[in-house]
């Protein structure tokens, strides 16, 4: 074999190697079985009618004494609280 051939073959086997390692997101399926948790104790939404509304969420947990928290919206109408604490079920 001549030096330029084996210059080709071993770059192009270099490069097949790289992007081996380069085939796919990673981390797995996005939802379902095997999909990563969300983020612990968040609760997170959009308030929108077709267009984001801006204003005030509320969120109530479901203890004997209920725990009222509350966050103003995005300007894309999401909003997310920090539920650790909270008594669950939370409404939706």
């Amino acid at each position: 074999m001549n030096s330029c051939f084996k210059a080709v073959l071993l770059s192009l086997s270099v490069l097949a190697l790289g992007l081996a390692g380069c085939s796919g997101g990673g981390g797995g399926p996005s939802s379902g079985p095997g999909a990563a948790p969300a983020a612990a104790n968040m609760v997170t939404g959009v308030a929108a009618t077709g267009a984001p509304i801006a204003g005030v969420v509320y969120l109530i947990d479901a203890s004997s004494t209920p725990v009222t928290r509350q966050t103003t919206t995005a300007s894309d109408g999401s909003f997310s609280f920090n539920a650790t604490g909270l008594t669950p079920p939370l409404p939706p």
